[in-house]
Formats: structure tokens, sequence, C-alpha cells
């Protein structure tokens, strides 16, 4: 992997310190990834129902996974930043189980799964981190049952908040942090309409516990974001 390449296509400082590339040394990385994609926002990745051949891994940007019950229908059930891993599926033989979307502009690598299923027989660490990787998603997606089977709108709007919260460095200093997507998109991840969300978001922002400039958004009052998103009922 050409060291020129990865500056072309602007690969974040300290890449191999996040998620699954952690669990390798970054010279074993560099002499097994392919060289690394730049994908253009709302990008169709991979297609539901179709045959997963690949692995992704994210080194930067933010991508959506999406059910399409019905043509005018998105469920959004994922997202997956720097360090994630997407395409599970290929490594199981079966096809992908959701659709997968470019939100921002993205640098993923590309790897076929018989080379990767090699990269992981020959490092057990990796395949640690892919089982701990899996775990988290398993969480995340049994939180996002519940919340919209226990919590109203409120709660719902606030958890979704602190998700993309967490996942951006410096947000927990009260820093302003990007929302990545737009309120039909998290209406169609939390069961709302964009109606419902941005009437939420003026609610909280009414009562000074978030400020929001376009896509930017700062969180004022941290204790009491979180009791909100942990009301039930």
């Amino acid at each position: 992997m050409n060291e020129e390449h990865l500056r072309r296509v602007r690969v974040p400082p300290g890449l191999f310190e996040l998620g699954v590339f952690a669990a390798l040394d970054p010279d074993t990385w560099r002499s097994g990834l392919p060289p690394p994609e730049g994908v253009a926002r709302r990008t169709t990745l991979a297609r539901e129902g179709e045959d997963a051949d690949d692995v992704l891994l994210v080194a930067s940007g933010l991508v959506k996974s999406y059910r399409a019950p019905t043509p005018r229908r998105r469920q959004i059930v994922a997202f997956a930043g720097p360090g994630d891993v997407i395409g599970a599926e290929s490594l199981a033989r079966r096809p992908w189980g959701t659709t997968w979307e470019t939100v921002t502009r993205c640098t993923l690598f590309r790897i076929p799964s018989a080379r990767f299923e090699r990269l992981v027989a020959d490092h057990p660490r990796l395949a640690l981190a892919l089982i701990r990787a899996a775990d988290d998603e398993s969480r995340r997606l049994r939180s996002l049952l519940v919340d919209l089977g226990t919590k109203r709108a409120g709660a719902r709007v606030a958890s979704c908040i602190l998700l993309f919260q967490d996942r951006q460095a410096g947000a927990r200093r009260r820093e302003p942090f990007n929302l990545p997507i737009s309120r039909q998109e998290m209406g169609a991840m939390l069961g709302l309409s964009p109606e419902t969300v941005s009437r939420q978001l003026r609610r909280l922002v009414d009562a000074r516990v978030i400020r929001v400039d376009h896509r930017r958004m700062t969180v004022l009052d941290s204790r009491r974001l979180r009791a909100l998103a942990e009301r039930r009922g």
C-alpha cells in the first residue's frame, strides 16, 4: 500500500488505532490491504439480497445500513464509521442482509472475502476484534429495538443525538459535532416522522439542552440529555 496513495485519498492520522484496525500493527495492515478507495456521498456500496463477495473496512466518513420493506419506506438499522467492518455476510457465504450507502464522502478498503479470510487465519487477534465488533453491533441493534418498543419520541431523539456525539472526538467536551443525517433519515432510523423529529429537536433547543446550527450540534447539558434518553414509556 503506497504511502503517497494513502495521503492522496486522505486516510486520517491515527487510522491504525481505530476499531478493528487496532488489532494489528500498521506494517501488517500495509502489507495486507489493497489501495484505499475514495467514495462519494450517497453511493450505494451493497444492495440487500445481492451476493456478498467483499469485506469493507471504513477508514473515514459515515455509512448507513437500511432495509426497504416498501418502495417508499426505508428503515435505517445501523451506521458504520472509521474502524468499522462491513460485510460479515461474505465470510458466512450469505447475500447482503441490508443495503449500505455512504452518508458522507468516505475512504474504504475493499477486500475480497477469500483474501480477508487468509488475513484472519494468519492473525488470531483480528478474529477476536471481529467477534467484539459483531457483539457491539448486536448490542446496538438490540438497543434500537428496545428504543422503538419502549421509548417515546423525545427519548428516541435524545438517544440518537448521543449515538453521534459518542462517535465523534471532542463532543464530550461540549464541542460542536456534525449531525450527519437529515431529519428524514433520523425519522427513518427512529420510526418517527420528520416533523416529529424537528419538533423534538426544537424542544431540546428551547430547553437549552442542545444548540443547533444547521447540521452542527453542541450538547449544552449532557446530564439532562442522557436522562431524557433513558426515559421509557
